[in-house]
């Protein structure tokens, strides 16, 4: 399953499942995954690799912004650009 994925040990399994998520959630709503945005935050706080981190914040703004605010409320201190390139631009945006 997508939930299972997103604990696998390898990044890149990682990194698809946070956006195959984001995709469920975008195309279906809440009707297959309701847990989709508490689900990524968790697998966000956890999460070491920089891709998968950025691909779960694209999830979490465009579905539960209130979570990427308080993300990035809790991480600013330790400056964004520590979680890549990708993440800053996706800031940005």
């Amino acid at each position: 399953s997508i939930k299972s994925c997103l604990t696998h040990r390898h990044s890149y399994v990682r990194k698809s499942a946070a956006l195959c998520v984001f995709h469920i959630a975008k195309l279906h709503g809440e009707h297959l995954l309701p847990d989709g945005p508490d689900l990524i935050a968790e697998f966000l706080a956890a999460e070491t690799d920089m891709a998968a981190r950025r691909n779960a914040f694209l999830m979490l703004i465009n579905e539960n912004e209130q979570f990427a605010f308080e993300f990035l409320g809790q991480h600013i201190q330790e400056g964004i650009t520590q979680f890549g390139d990708g993440f800053c631009l996706l800031v940005l945006e």
